[in-house]
């Protein structure tokens, strides 16, 4: 398997404007994205991408780094969680507020909007037919896209993120690292705890992180343990690398530069390292693995991952 290492270099000129520097080919710098935003995430392709910002949520181009329209949805301050391919189109996305699930598609270039009730619900994520809700009791809830109710198991402790498999809808809760299926049935606690939770459908595994702490570790759909890497710096953000079967890592680093790591989601062997002059808080990759997105708090930075 080959070793790429690639470095990044960011430089800040002010609030609204930046510069990157990218000295090698392996990750190329494409835009920047000026907002301070409430979730963000890429579709598929890593052409578009979708964000909460400003009490709306808008799409966006990241060849450009420019917002292309906006859709407000009834409340205030949707947070952006998920983006996959549905029974609804390829550019479906997620975005939660107090007490609703709004399923957005927008493949055929106007909205269809899918709202979908569920009382204090603080996550959500597609599946290619509904969703799968966290709520702040800690119920787990399998909604399909008319609203009926599929399964519900509830969890004794629920402290982290939820991510599900789009395929399967089993799902992952951070924290005690419960393994929960669709029909509700059983639950398996991992011997792992973790607050960043990451299913990457390529490798059939769920990557899990403690934020603060320099490990990272990848589960097999059972719960048991599959391989566990030490990073160079606490981890700050993950997500799955989208078909190329890999997890990427942000992470702080002791001289506080940061840096973004991939690692191979069968093997846990490191494919690429790259360092940056700070850690992201957030981190979003495109479904084909061709596009990162590194978010920071009034800016994200878009970079092309050549083979």
């Amino acid at each position: 398997m080959r070793n790429l290492s690639f470095t990044i270099a960011i430089t800040l000129l002010g609030a609204c404007a930046s510069s990157a520097v990218q000295p090698d080919a392996t990750l190329q710098y494409r835009s920047t994205f000026d907002g301070r935003t409430n979730g963000l995430v890429l579709h598929q392709s890593g052409d578009e991408g979708h964000a909460g910002m400003f009490g709306s949520n808008c799409p966006f181009d990241t060849h450009t780094g420019n917002v292309t329209g906006d859709y407000d949805l009834p409340g205030e301050d949707e947070d952006v969680q998920d983006a996959e391919e549905t029974t609804l189109g390829e550019i479906t996305l997620v975005a939660t507020v107090p007490d609703t699930v709004h399923v957005l598609d927008k493949t055929g270039g106007t909205y269809t909007h899918v709202p979908l009730a569920l009382t204090g619900v603080v996550e959500g994520r597609l599946t290619r037919d509904g969703v799968v809700g966290l709520t702040e009791a800690c119920d787990v809830h399998w909604l399909g896209l008319n609203g009926d109710s599929r399964a519900h198991v509830t969890l004794d402790a629920c402290g982290g993120e939820l991510e599900t498999d789009p395929a399967t809808g089993i799902t992952v809760v951070g924290d005690a690292v419960h393994t929960v299926v669709t029909d509700g049935e059983w639950v398996v606690t991992a011997d792992r705890h973790g607050d960043l939770v990451a299913f990457d459908p390529g490798a059939q595994a769920f990557y899990v992180a403690t934020v603060g702490q320099a490990r990272v570790s990848a589960l097999e759909l059972d719960g048991s343990e599959r391989w566990s890497v030490h990073t160079p710096g606490p981890v700050t953000a993950l997500d799955d690398a989208g078909d190329t079967a890999a997890v990427a890592i942000v992470m702080a680093l002791p001289d506080g530069n940061g840096a973004v790591a991939l690692h191979d989601g069968v093997t846990g062997e490191q494919r690429h390292l790259a360092t940056t002059p700070s850690a992201a808080e957030d981190l979003s990759v495109s479904g084909n693995g061709s596009v990162l997105a590194l978010v920071r708090p009034e800016q994200a930075f878009f970079y092309v991952l050549a083979p």
